[in-house]
């Protein structure tokens, strides 16, 4: 079943956006790009997402903006 925990699919990004988010990761804890991207898709999808005040959210949204994500 597709909506297992444990299945992926596929997602391709332009070379440019990969490789601004292996720099932006460096010496954080996502040993990965695709760590570190289904952090951000959970994050800001996640029905509980109260976790951010409204200036919080509108600050990640316009740094992945800028990187290219959104």
């Amino acid at each position: 079943m597709e909506n297992e925990p444990n299945s992926h699919r596929d997602v391709r990004l332009p070379v440019h956006l990969y490789e601004n988010a292996e720099r932006l990761i460096a010496g954080t804890r996502f040993k990965t790009v695709e760590e570190f991207l289904a952090f951000v898709v959970r994050e800001l999808t996640s029905a509980d997402n109260a976790q951010f005040d409204e200036r919080e959210r509108k600050a990640i949204e316009e740094r992945l903006r800028d990187l290219g994500y959104l």
